[in-house]
C-alpha cells in the first residue's frame, strides 16, 4: 500500500522510509469505541473488544501512551460538519449546489417534490442525493459544526505525535447485500472526511462466526505514515485480512 502511494501521489515520496523509521512507542494513541450519543448505534461488541485488544497490544508490545478521547460535538450531528465543509468548498470552487446538479444545472431541484416522489416509490434520485442535497441547503450557524473548527480540535488533541484508533462503523461487516446501517452509522467516516483527516482502515481478522474485523487509524493531516505505521503493526498482530471461507486458486 504504501509504495503504491509513493507511485500515484508524488507528495507522498519518501512515506515508506518515514513509515519504518515511525516509533510507535513514543506515540500518544487515542481511542474511542463508539459514537458515545443516544441517536447513534452502540458499537457491536466483537468491534469494542477487538479495539480493546488492539490499544492493549500497542500499550504493552511498544510502550505507546493510551488515552480515551472525547468527541468535540454529539456524534448524530456530525453529518452537519460534513454538510458545512460540503458548502465551502462549492463556494470556494464557484460550484452551484447538488439541487443545481440534480437539474443537470438548469434550474434547482424542487427537493420537497422530490422526498415525496420518493416516499411514494416514484423518486428519481437515491436517497443518498437527497440526503446531502437537503443537508447543503440548511444553514450552520453554528461554530459547532464548522469544519474548520472540529478540524482544530483534532489538531489539537492529536497533535504531530498522535492517532485515533476508532471503528470504521458500529456494526461487524455483514454479509454482500445485507448492510442495514443509518445515517448515522457514516458518521464515523464522515467527520475525518470532512475535516480532512487521514485515515487507515485495517482488517484485524475473523469474528467467531466468520464475519470480517476491522478499525481505522486516523492521523492529522501531513502524518498519514503514523497511520500506517499502527495499522501495519496491528496487521501483522492480528492476522491482518483473513479469507472467510476457503479460496480456490
Amino acid at each position: 500500500m504504501v509504495v503504491f502511494l509513493e507511485s500515484v501521489a508524488p507528495r507522498a515520496a519518501g512515506l515508506a522510509n518515514n513509515v519504518t523509521n515511525t516509533d510507535i512507542g513514543s506515540l500518544n494513541i487515542w481511542w474511542m469505541d463508539g459514537m458515545e450519543s443516544p441517536w447513534c448505534r452502540p458499537t457491536e461488541l466483537p468491534l469494542r473488544e477487538v479495539l480493546h485488544a488492539a490499544c492493549r497490544y500497542l500499550r504493552h508490545s511498544f510502550g505507546a501512551t493510551i488515552s480515551k478521547f472525547q468527541w468535540p460535538l454529539d456524534m448524530a450531528r456530525a453529518k452537519e460538519v460534513w454538510a458545512n465543509k460540503k458548502i465551502d468548498e462549492e463556494k470556494d470552487k464557484s460550484e452551484p449546489p447538488l439541487a443545481s446538479d440534480m437539474k443537470n444545472r438548469e434550474g434547482s431541484a424542487n427537493l420537497v417534490e422530490e422526498w415525496l416522489r420518493w416516499v411514494c416509490g416514484r423518486g428519481r434520485h437515491i436517497l443518498p442525493v437527497l440526503v446531502f442535497a437537503s443537508l447543503n441547503t440548511r444553514p450552520h450557524k453554528s461554530d459547532r459544526f464548522n469544519w474548520k473548527n472540529i478540524q482544530t480540535y483534532f489538531l489539537d488533541k492529536l497533535g504531530h505525535n498522535g492517532v485515533l484508533v476508532v471503528p470504521v462503523l458500529p456494526l461487524v461487516a455483514p454479509f454482500h447485500g445485507e448492510l442495514l446501517c443509518s445515517w448515522n452509522d457514516i458518521n464515523l467516516n464522515g467527520i475525518f472526511n470532512a475535516t480532512e483527516m487521514p485515515s487507515t482502515a485495517v482488517p484485524l481478522g475473523l469474528t467467531k462466526d466468520g464475519f470480517p474485523l476491522g478499525l481505522q487509524v486516523v492521523a492529522t493531516p501531513g502524518n498519514d505514515h503514523l497511520s500506517l505505521a499502527v495499522a501495519a503493526a496491528l496487521e501483522e498482530e492480528f492476522g491482518g485480512w483473513v479469507s472467510p471461507s476457503p479460496v480456490s486458486v
